[in-house]
């Protein structure tokens, strides 16, 4: 058991394991086997420290015929390990219990209140957004500091915020959380102006038929944004640094009017709801980003490694060539791109390359 402190309240123990670090009613539908709401169903895929894929398979969906039909292959002994020891989306030892069961409640709350009402709502507007209005702000945006907040102290993703920063999200949230639901609302009534100061723009992306939504932490200081399933958000700090990374968000504030959803010291908060079509646009982006972040590794080592065995960089053709193996002997399945996967397109294309000369 930890010996530290918890995050949170930095007053016990942190002796909670298994704390989900984005809410499991939020991200299941995009990490669960489709259909499967039940814990222990999760097929997710992740770009791993060196950019390549990694797989990680709920105990139910472990089994050898599932991976093989996924991976198009059985999982190494290495794979088994690394899964067994890490969920990605669980850890232990950075919350109490008491804070942990403060969290439910706020959880419990705004999947009842809020998120369930934005995931019946169908998209009118012909420009590929709605704008509603909702009466609870001060429960939604405490939310999504929560979920950035629990990101930054486990580094999710490589996900960070500057200290001042998290320490400001983790204040308020200690100071409003409450493991009684009428004392949690009533703290953040009184709270209220202080929860609203932060600049935040959120959107709901509406869904229709197969979910096959994304888990996304963007490394931007300016704003600190998130794509968590059907749920995004950007949140504001006037002293954060501008770093230029990704301000699009993957297309969504190009699919949005920024300064129609910008909400501080709001009365209501604007939420804007995308269309299901412009959520597939978002998705396609984000693909493309995997994708390149993927090839842009795998062709580096490739020219080291040609470098090596050749004494000087491939040819263009050659890296072209390495390229369409990578893709061709996986039919584009980026949840096949794993170090071996990059490792037999690049012997091939070697092969290929020592016959022709």
């Amino acid at each position: 058991m930890s010996s530290s402190q918890c995050n949170l309240c930095n007053l016990t123990k942190a002796d909670k394991t298994g704390s989900h670090i984005f809410s499991w009613f939020l991200i299941r539908d995009a990490v669960n086997k489709e259909g499967i709401k039940q814990r222990n169903n999760e097929i997710v895929f992740s770009i791993s420290e060196t950019e390549f894929v990694e797989t990680y398979f709920g105990r139910d969906q472990s089994n050898p015929i599932a991976v093989e039909r996924i991976k198009g292959r059985e999982l190494t002994d290495d794979e088994i390990e690394h899964m067994m020891k890490s969920n990605p989306f669980t850890k232990d030892y950075i919350l109490c219990s008491k804070c942990e069961e403060r969290l439910q409640v706020m959880e419990t709350a705004v999947a009842e209140d809020i998120i369930s009402k934005l995931r019946q709502y169908n998209v009118t507007r012909l420009i590929g957004f709605d704008i509603l209005e909702i009466e609870q702000g001060e429960l939604l945006r405490i939310f999504i500091y929560s979920l950035l907040w629990r990101a930054a102290v486990v580094r999710q993703n490589d996900f960070e915020m500057h200290q001042h920063h998290q320490d400001e999200l983790r204040e308020i949230l200690n100071d409003c959380l409450s493991n009684e639901r009428d004392e949690f609302f009533s703290n953040l009534k009184r709270n209220s102006a202080r929860i609203r100061r932060i600049q935040l723009i959120v959107t709901a992306l509406e869904v229709k038929g197969k979910n096959n939504n994304f888990i996304y932490c963007s490394h931007n200081f300016r704003p600190y944004a998130m794509i968590l399933n059907d749920l995004s958000f950007q949140l504001y700090f006037d002293d954060a640094s501008n770093n230029g990374f990704d301000h699009q968000l993957q297309g969504i504030n190009s699919v949005i009017s920024k300064r129609a959803l910008l909400n501080q010291q709001e009365e209501r908060l604007k939420v804007g709801v995308i269309s299901d079509e412009k959520r597939l646009f978002v998705n396609r982006n984000l693909s493309l980003f995997i994708f390149k972040r993927m090839m842009q590794t795998a062709e580096k080592l490739f020219i080291e490694g040609f470098n090596k065995i050749f004494g000087r960089n491939p040819p263009h053709s050659v890296v072209i060539a390495f390229r369409q193996n990578v893709v061709y002997s996986c039919n584009s399945q980026i949840e096949q791109f794993t170090p071996t996967h990059f490792c037999n397109a690049a012997i091939d294309t070697i092969v290929q390359y020592s016959s022709n000369n």
